[in-house]
């Protein structure tokens, strides 16, 4: 119940297969990738399909 629960909840999320994810401590060129995909959102919010 709590596996169909989440799917309904969470079927539009994307899913990340990678292992750096999951990392207490985030090296320098996650943050820095990070950053910058934050950015493209604040800047491109109004398109479609981002």
């Amino acid at each position: 119940m709590v596996l169909k629960a989440k799917c309904l909840v969470y079927a539009n999320t994307p899913i990340f297969k990678n292992e750096m994810v999951n990392k207490t401590k985030l090296s320098s060129s996650i943050i820095t990738d990070r950053k910058g995909l934050m950015r493209n959102f604040l800047d491109n919010w109004d398109k479609i399909d981002l």
